[in-house]
């Protein structure tokens, strides 16, 4: 039954089959990785919503669209854990990597000429995941070219570009390495 309901879309009568399968992978999962995953699954939902709309399945138009929001939500929860236990660069390059996937599939989405809405959720925790690098990087010493980075990153930050603040912070980190 997983095998089939792994093509099933939001409304078809296998799907919560699908969902279930995609949860269990949280116990799989080590805490720093849960995030990632989170993401992963709101991109399979929007895969998904394309899908639909490609297919002109509009019954399954309203499902698809609340099964994505109910996913970032949950990737939100997950992103809140990156933020509590100590984060590596690894880690957070694996996220912005998953967020640029993601804001790249919603605009897929949009131009079909489906809106999904506001992802304020996620908004929230990557703002809460850049404030924390600032922080951080702010408490150490760095070469000028560092600085620049740095305060681009505040910049982005300052304007609600959180992914973008996210991308500079990780060169920043490259650089140190």
């Amino acid at each position: 039954t997983i095998g089939f309901s792994q093509a099933s879309l939001p409304g078809d009568f296998l799907y919560p089959v699908r969902k279930f399968a995609d949860k269990t992978g949280y116990l799989f999962v080590s805490k720093n990785d849960q995030p990632k995953l989170g993401l992963k699954i709101a991109n399979k939902r929007l895969e998904e919503l394309t899908i639909i709309v490609q297919n002109n399945q509009g019954r399954n138009l309203a499902p698809a669209i609340n099964e994505f929001k109910q996913s970032m939500v949950e990737a939100a929860d997950k992103l809140k854990i990156v933020n509590t236990v100590n984060g590596s660069p690894k880690i957070t390059r694996e996220i912005v990597k998953e967020t640029e996937k993601l804001r790249e599939n919603k605009e897929k989405v949009e131009a079909l000429g489906v809106v999904v809405g506001e992802t304020k959720e996620l908004n929230q925790a990557l703002s809460q995941l850049a404030e924390r690098e600032i922080k951080d990087l702010e408490s150490r010493a760095l070469t000028e070219s560092q600085e620049k980075l740095l305060a681009a990153a505040r910049e982005d930050f300052a304007k609600g570009n959180f992914s973008q603040a996210l991308e500079k912070l990780l060169l920043l980190s490259y650089s140190q390495e």
